[in-house]
């Protein structure tokens, strides 16, 4: 999945944003509470499949993936935080296929696609213009 293809499904998974505000992985990045994240980027994410199945023309992927993201962190009565944060989760895309098409064995508007289970596992904070270094915040669990 190219990052378009990641901003596109993400943003379509309301469950991604709530989640970043709301689960508490980033509130030691700002001062205050959150108040919303905003999303300006995608990086290239990876996706590990650890299972396919087969049932009829029915198939099923399940597996993790973990991709990278340029946000901006809004908190109440202070200036926004920005930096890069990266997230894991769990993916599971079920779709029928298509034999007779030479082209695309996915038969069309058959994808359905599941994300969930995500996990804050870094978060690097941009310093100001004249540092150019990165801040780390790598979360410990």
């Amino acid at each position: 999945m190219t990052s378009a293809g990641w901003q596109e499904t993400l943003d379509e998974n309301k469950n991604f944003i709530s989640y970043l505000i709301h689960s508490g992985d980033l509130q030691f990045a700002v001062g205050n509470s959150l108040t919303d994240v905003e999303v300006i980027e995608f990086t290239q994410g990876v996706l590990d499949t650890e299972r396919v199945e087969y049932d009829g023309t029915i198939a099923s992927l399940a597996g993790t993936f973990s991709i990278g993201a340029e946000v901006t962190i809004k908190q109440y009565g202070d200036q926004p935080v920005k930096g890069e944060v990266t997230v894991s989760g769990l993916i599971n895309v079920q779709f029928e296929l298509d034999a007779d098409n030479k082209e695309d064995k996915i038969k069309q508007n058959t994808v359905k696609l599941q994300l969930g289970g995500f996990d804050v596992t870094e978060f690097v904070e941009y310093t100001d213009a004249e540092d150019s270094e990165w801040a780390s915040k790598d979360l410990e669990y």
